[in-house]
């Protein structure tokens, strides 16, 4: 038996014994892989593990040796590890004797020789054992360690800080001292040389001191530059929002139609939103070349908007108070007449509410219908002495009120319905300018441009149905599908 182990030497590292201990823990708890899989995981240690692992086969061998060589003798030793990976099932040896005494029968020289080979045995056990705890605890300490090296290598880094600054000192302190030896060794001879010297040194120090107030005031001015491009860069942006702010309140006032009383509330609010969009984009607003300030497009547009929405906030207030009195005699006789069953059957009694924006005209003499005027639209058109009317460029549209009519299954209500097409200057004085002429545009946009301003002033499509009774009513129609429908409304 000349195997001499090699634990705990320095032929392995401390990372290796780390993890050979590891595969000794999964061997006991039996979840161990296989050893080559498992030094392929570990390929920066793989020759020491091999050298590892060889080492403890030889000491599980020796360890073999020993136990037969006490069974041969009929005083079998169990044996301190086992003898391969799979007699590591808890069960314990029967207890014999001590693996130190050699029976009693055996010759002196042979009890000796069995002590000698016993006792080193049982060291080579201990020591096996105190190596396995040792690699358990390097496993742990290696952790520790690593952590403690981080630390160190920062205190390094900054002890190596220190020296460097340390150094720095050093050597204008050593400059200094070299300057000061040479000036008392040829104090006598270099007495006015020290004294340019120092006159020099003052003059450096003095432009040192200018240079450094003019880096001074050279960074303070690119502070104050950078703090302007920031204070511009943010007003920028914040005029950008605005801009971009009051583009959507200008898009959102294309759905604040039609000009009805429950349209109050939604005004009053766009209105209140529009006027701050406003004041912001005037504190904002940038200033031109000329000291004035640049004038931005959505504010114009803002302001164009809020006028607009002003005009019909002011309309519908007013009508809703019951008027400024101008036309309301008209319409107390309009539905005083038209309630008249007697005087005009064809309205059956109808209880005609005054409706927003619609004055009175009177009875059309060819059609014997009720005439309104649209006056947000434009002006009231006159009558001539035949009950004609003298439309002009500037009158508003005229509108008839065609009554309802009920059927078996079905029934239409009274309504209002234009006598022509709404003109683009009709629409223009209506809705400013949401209403786009489309001339050099294609016939689809025209029409289209034509319903969505109808639309917008709570007009509808005529429709056949419509167009069958207002015939019948005694209308003459020419081109009825352009017409523009306006049906009643209760609550204005």
């Amino acid at each position: 038996m000349d195997f001499e182990p090699s634990y705990g030497s320095s032929e392995y590292s401390a990372q290796a014994e780390s993890v050979f201990a590891q595969y000794l823990l999964q061997l006991e708890e039996g979840t161990a892989p296989d050893f080559e899989a498992f030094c392929a995981n570990h390929e920066d240690w793989a020759d020491e593990l091999y050298g590892l692992h060889a080492d403890w086969d030889n000491v599980r061998g020796l360890l073999a040796q020993l136990q037969d060589r006490r069974e041969a003798s009929g005083t079998g030793a169990p044996s301190p590890v086992p003898d391969s990976e799979e007699e590591k099932d808890g069960h314990s040896q029967p207890e014999s004797a001590s693996p130190i005494e050699a029976p009693e029968t055996s010759p002196p020289a042979t009890r000796s020789h069995w002590r000698t080979t016993s006792v080193v045995a049982l060291i080579t056990a201990l020591a096996l054992g105190s190596w396995i705890l040792d690699l358990r605890e390097s496993s742990r300490v290696l952790a520790q360690d690593k952590m403690a090296l981080t630390m160190e290598q920062e205190e390094q880094r900054q002890e190596l800080e220190l020296v460097r600054k340390s150094e720095e000192l050093l050597a204008i302190e050593s400059s200094a001292l070299r300057l000061e030896l040479d000036t008392t060794l040829s104090e006598k001879q270099e007495l006015k040389g020290r004294s340019d010297g120092l006159a020099r040194d003052l003059k450096s120090e003095r432009e040192a001191k200018s240079a450094l107030e003019l880096d001074k005031q050279g960074l303070a001015r690119e502070l104050e530059k950078e703090r302007e491009r920031q204070e511009i860069a943010s007003a920028e942006a914040a005029l950008m929002t605005a801009r971009l702010e009051a583009r959507d309140c200008i898009e959102r006032e294309l759905g604040l139609w039609p000009a009805t009383t429950e349209m109050l509330p939604l005004l009053e609010e766009w209105l209140e939103e529009a006027g701050e969009l406003s004041a912001k984009l005037e504190e904002l607003r940038p200033e031109s070349s000329d000291g004035t300030a640049a004038e931005p497009g959505p504010g114009q547009q803002l302001k164009r908007s809020m006028a607009r929405i002003r005009q019909r906030l002011e309309a519908l207030e007013t009508w809703g108070s019951g008027g400024d009195g101008i036309h309301t005699a008209a319409w107390e006789e309009a539905r005083r007449r038209i309630g008249d069953h007697e005087e005009f059957p064809i309205y059956d009694g109808l209880n005609l509410t005054p409706q927003f924006e619609l004055v009175p005209l009177g009875v059309d003499p060819s059609s014997g219908l009720w005439t309104f005027a649209d006056l947000q639209t434009g002006d009231l058109p006159q009558m001539d002495e035949n009950g004609q009317f003298q439309l002009e460029e500037s009158s508003a549209m005229i509108l008839y009120l065609v009554p309802g009519i009920s059927l078996e299954g079905a029934s239409l209500e009274a309504f209002f319905v234009a006598g022509q097409d709404c003109t683009v200057s009709q629409r223009s004085r209506a809705l400013g300018a949401l209403a786009k002429a489309t001339v050099g545009g294609s016939q689809l946009q025209a029409e289209l441009q034509y319903e969505l301003d109808l639309a917008r002033l709570g007009y509808e499509e005529l429709g056949m149905s419509r167009a069958d009774l207002a015939r019948q009513s005694g209308l003459e129609l020419g081109e009825w599908r352009r017409l523009p429908v306006r049906p009643l409304r209760t609550g204005n």
